[in-house]
């Protein structure tokens, strides 16, 4: 049995996630407290909020898979990423890069500590 490192992360992610307008899919109750799989918010552009995450935060989480590729992420809470320091750092770093990754017309470029993400 795989169990969090911070048990009180679990109900935090996931009403923080709420907060920031993502969903989570699955059947209510069916949900594994170590992988989050939520359906990314009207008008973000999932592939650009990785990529956010990713360069400008150094967190990376997954994408959809399949029929899922484009409209999930999926926000792993296991081993040491299951840390109070990690979720602390990737919860306000999802709510800072969510108004970058709103979709917009491809010749408008967002630009992102001196960086421009297309």
């Amino acid at each position: 049995m795989i169990t969090v490192a911070w048990p009180g992360s679990v109900p935090v992610v996931y009403s923080r996630l709420e907060r920031l307008g993502f969903e989570y899919i699955g059947r209510e109750g069916a949900h594994l407290p170590q992988l989050n799989a939520v359906k990314v918010p009207a008008n973000v552009d999932e592939a650009r909020l990785r990529s956010i995450l990713l360069n400008e935060y150094s967190i990376e989480i997954g994408a959809g898979l399949g029929a899922l590729a484009g409209k999930i992420v999926r926000i792993g809470l296991m081993g040491q990423s299951c840390s109070t320091r990690n979720v602390a750092l990737c919860l306000p770093a999802l709510d800072a890069a969510l108004p970058a990754a709103r979709s917009q017309t491809p010749s408008a470029a967002r630009v992102i500590r001196g960086k421009s993400v297309a």
